[in-house]
Protein backbone atom coordinates (compact mmCIF):
# COMPACT_ATOMS: atom_id res chain seq x y z
CA UNK A 1 0.00 0.00 0.00
CA UNK A 2 2.77 2.43 0.97
CA UNK A 3 4.64 1.84 -2.29
CA UNK A 4 1.39 2.37 -4.24
CA UNK A 5 0.81 5.71 -2.51
CA UNK A 6 4.37 6.79 -3.27
CA UNK A 7 3.99 5.75 -6.89
CA UNK A 8 0.82 7.85 -7.15
CA UNK A 9 2.62 10.86 -5.65
CA UNK A 10 5.54 10.44 -8.05
CA UNK A 11 3.13 10.34 -11.02
CA UNK A 12 1.35 13.49 -9.84
CA UNK A 13 4.67 15.28 -9.35
CA UNK A 14 5.90 14.25 -12.81
CA UNK A 15 2.68 15.62 -14.35
CA UNK A 16 2.97 18.91 -12.43
CA UNK A 17 6.64 19.23 -13.41
CA UNK A 18 5.90 18.65 -17.10
CA UNK A 19 2.99 21.13 -17.11
CA UNK A 20 4.96 23.82 -15.32
CA UNK A 21 8.01 23.47 -17.55
CA UNK A 22 5.82 23.58 -20.65
CA UNK A 23 4.22 26.79 -19.37
CA UNK A 24 7.64 28.30 -18.62
CA UNK A 25 8.97 27.30 -22.04
CA UNK A 26 5.95 28.92 -23.69
CA UNK A 27 6.90 32.39 -22.48
CA UNK A 28 8.45 34.40 -25.34
CA UNK A 29 12.15 35.19 -24.76
CA UNK A 30 11.47 38.93 -24.48
CA UNK A 31 8.79 38.31 -21.84
CA UNK A 32 11.09 35.96 -19.90
CA UNK A 33 13.85 38.57 -20.00
CA UNK A 34 11.54 41.28 -18.66
CA UNK A 35 10.13 39.06 -15.92
CA UNK A 36 13.63 37.81 -14.99
CA UNK A 37 14.79 41.40 -14.55
CA UNK A 38 11.90 42.15 -12.20
CA UNK A 39 12.59 38.99 -10.19
CA UNK A 40 16.27 39.84 -9.78
CA UNK A 41 15.34 43.39 -8.75
CA UNK A 42 13.17 41.93 -5.95
CA UNK A 43 15.98 39.57 -4.94
CA UNK A 44 18.47 42.36 -4.32
CA UNK A 45 16.47 43.41 -1.23
CA UNK A 46 17.50 40.09 0.36
CA UNK A 47 21.19 40.36 -0.53
CA UNK A 48 21.83 43.46 1.56
CA UNK A 49 24.46 42.67 4.18
CA UNK A 50 25.23 39.25 2.68
CA UNK A 51 28.79 38.26 1.81
CA UNK A 52 28.62 34.80 0.18
CA UNK A 53 25.92 34.04 -2.39
CA UNK A 54 25.28 30.58 -3.84
CA UNK A 55 23.30 30.69 -7.07
CA UNK A 56 22.53 28.46 -10.00
CA UNK A 57 23.73 29.46 -13.47
CA UNK A 58 20.55 29.80 -15.54
CA UNK A 59 19.87 27.42 -18.40
CA UNK A 60 17.22 27.35 -21.12
CA UNK A 61 13.99 29.00 -19.89
CA UNK A 62 14.96 29.39 -16.21
CA UNK A 63 14.85 32.77 -14.50
CA UNK A 64 18.04 34.37 -15.83
CA UNK A 65 20.83 34.68 -13.26
CA UNK A 66 23.69 35.81 -15.50
CA UNK A 67 23.19 39.49 -14.71
CA UNK A 68 22.81 38.62 -11.02
CA UNK A 69 26.20 36.88 -10.97
CA UNK A 70 27.88 39.74 -12.82
CA UNK A 71 26.37 42.45 -10.61
CA UNK A 72 27.01 40.47 -7.41
CA UNK A 73 30.69 40.15 -8.27
CA UNK A 74 30.92 43.83 -9.15
CA UNK A 75 29.32 44.74 -5.81
CA UNK A 76 31.90 42.70 -3.86
CA UNK A 77 29.85 39.62 -3.06
CA UNK A 78 31.59 36.26 -3.13
CA UNK A 79 29.67 34.07 -5.58
CA UNK A 80 29.48 30.27 -5.54
CA UNK A 81 27.92 28.14 -8.29
CA UNK A 82 27.26 24.39 -8.67
CA UNK A 83 29.28 21.98 -10.78
CA UNK A 84 28.06 18.50 -11.71
CA UNK A 85 30.80 15.87 -11.85
CA UNK A 86 30.64 12.16 -12.61
CA UNK A 87 32.54 9.89 -10.25
CA UNK A 88 32.45 6.11 -10.24
CA UNK A 89 29.39 6.10 -12.47
CA UNK A 90 27.31 8.49 -10.36
CA UNK A 91 26.81 12.23 -10.66
CA UNK A 92 27.55 14.58 -7.77
CA UNK A 93 26.97 18.29 -7.31
CA UNK A 94 30.11 20.14 -6.24
CA UNK A 95 30.48 23.86 -5.63
CA UNK A 96 32.96 26.46 -6.85
CA UNK A 97 33.71 30.10 -6.22
CA UNK A 98 33.63 32.20 -9.40
CA UNK A 99 35.28 35.52 -10.12
CA UNK A 100 35.03 38.14 -12.85
CA UNK A 101 37.89 36.29 -14.58
CA UNK A 102 36.31 32.82 -14.47
CA UNK A 103 36.10 30.98 -17.77
CA UNK A 104 33.11 28.68 -18.35
CA UNK A 105 32.30 25.58 -20.36
CA UNK A 106 29.21 23.42 -20.80
CA UNK A 107 28.97 20.75 -18.11
CA UNK A 108 27.35 17.32 -18.14
CA UNK A 109 23.82 18.67 -18.56
CA UNK A 110 24.77 21.54 -20.84
CA UNK A 111 24.77 24.11 -18.02
CA UNK A 112 27.62 26.63 -17.89
CA UNK A 113 30.20 25.77 -15.22
CA UNK A 114 33.58 27.28 -14.32
CA UNK A 115 36.40 25.40 -15.99
CA UNK A 116 38.71 25.73 -13.00
CA UNK A 117 36.82 25.01 -9.79
CA UNK A 118 37.73 26.86 -6.59
CA UNK A 119 36.55 24.85 -3.55
CA UNK A 120 34.46 26.56 -0.90
CA UNK A 121 33.36 25.76 2.66
CA UNK A 122 29.57 25.54 2.33
CA UNK A 123 29.09 26.64 5.92
CA UNK A 124 30.30 30.09 4.88
CA UNK A 125 27.27 30.58 2.62
CA UNK A 126 24.91 33.39 3.59
CA UNK A 127 22.09 32.66 1.12
CA UNK A 128 21.22 30.05 -1.52
CA UNK A 129 19.30 30.79 -4.72
CA UNK A 130 17.51 27.69 -5.98
CA UNK A 131 16.18 26.82 -9.45
CA UNK A 132 12.85 25.04 -9.75
CA UNK A 133 10.34 23.56 -12.13
CA UNK A 134 7.27 24.24 -9.98
CA UNK A 135 6.40 25.47 -6.48
CA UNK A 136 3.53 25.97 -4.06
CA UNK A 137 3.01 28.54 -1.33
CA UNK A 138 4.07 26.16 1.42
CA UNK A 139 7.57 26.23 -0.03
CA UNK A 140 7.42 22.80 -1.60
CA UNK A 141 9.63 22.75 -4.65
CA UNK A 142 9.74 20.51 -7.67
CA UNK A 143 13.18 20.40 -9.20
CA UNK A 144 14.20 18.46 -12.27
CA UNK A 145 14.02 15.02 -10.71
CA UNK A 146 17.72 14.38 -10.07
CA UNK A 147 17.73 15.26 -6.35
CA UNK A 148 20.92 17.35 -6.49
CA UNK A 149 19.50 20.37 -4.68
CA UNK A 150 17.58 18.38 -2.06
CA UNK A 151 20.79 16.58 -1.09
CA UNK A 152 22.75 19.85 -1.11
CA UNK A 153 20.19 21.73 0.99
CA UNK A 154 19.82 18.89 3.48
CA UNK A 155 23.53 19.23 4.32
CA UNK A 156 23.27 22.96 5.05
CA UNK A 157 22.29 24.62 8.34
CA UNK A 158 18.60 25.59 8.35
CA UNK A 159 19.68 29.13 9.22
CA UNK A 160 20.88 29.70 5.65
CA UNK A 161 17.93 31.14 3.67
CA UNK A 162 16.81 29.17 0.60
CA UNK A 163 15.17 31.35 -2.03
CA UNK A 164 13.49 29.98 -5.13
CA UNK A 165 13.30 32.07 -8.30
CA UNK A 166 10.33 31.39 -10.55
CA UNK A 167 7.88 32.93 -12.92
CA UNK A 168 4.37 33.28 -11.50
CA UNK A 169 3.15 30.85 -14.17
CA UNK A 170 5.12 28.08 -12.39
CA UNK A 171 2.99 28.20 -9.25
CA UNK A 172 0.73 25.24 -8.55
CA UNK A 173 -1.92 24.93 -5.85
CA UNK A 174 -0.27 22.05 -4.00
CA UNK A 175 2.64 19.73 -4.61
CA UNK A 176 2.39 16.38 -2.79
CA UNK A 177 5.51 15.98 -0.70
CA UNK A 178 8.08 13.22 -0.48
CA UNK A 179 10.32 12.68 2.54
CA UNK A 180 13.44 14.00 0.81
CA UNK A 181 11.89 17.38 -0.08
CA UNK A 182 13.79 20.39 1.24
CA UNK A 183 11.44 23.38 1.62
CA UNK A 184 12.11 26.93 0.54
CA UNK A 185 11.92 30.00 2.78
CA UNK A 186 10.89 32.34 -0.01
CA UNK A 187 9.85 32.20 -3.62
CA UNK A 188 10.34 35.36 -5.67
CA UNK A 189 8.28 35.84 -8.82
CA UNK A 190 7.93 38.86 -11.08
CA UNK A 191 4.74 39.79 -9.21
CA UNK A 192 5.48 39.16 -5.53
CA UNK A 193 7.67 37.74 -2.80
CA UNK A 194 6.03 34.66 -1.27
CA UNK A 195 6.95 33.90 2.33
CA UNK A 196 6.61 30.16 2.73
CA UNK A 197 5.74 28.06 5.74
CA UNK A 198 9.43 27.27 6.34
CA UNK A 199 10.43 30.93 6.74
Amino acid sequence: MESTVRSDIVRIREKLRAESLAARDSLPPSVRADKSGRIIDHLWDYLVGKEVLHTYVSFRSEVDTHSLIEEALESGLRVVVPIIKERDGSKTMLHSVVTTDSAYHRGLFGVEEPIHGIPVDLHTLDIVIVPLAAFDRKGTRLGYGKGFYDRFLSALPRTIPRIGLAFAIQETAEIPQLTHDEPLNLVITEDEVIYCGSS
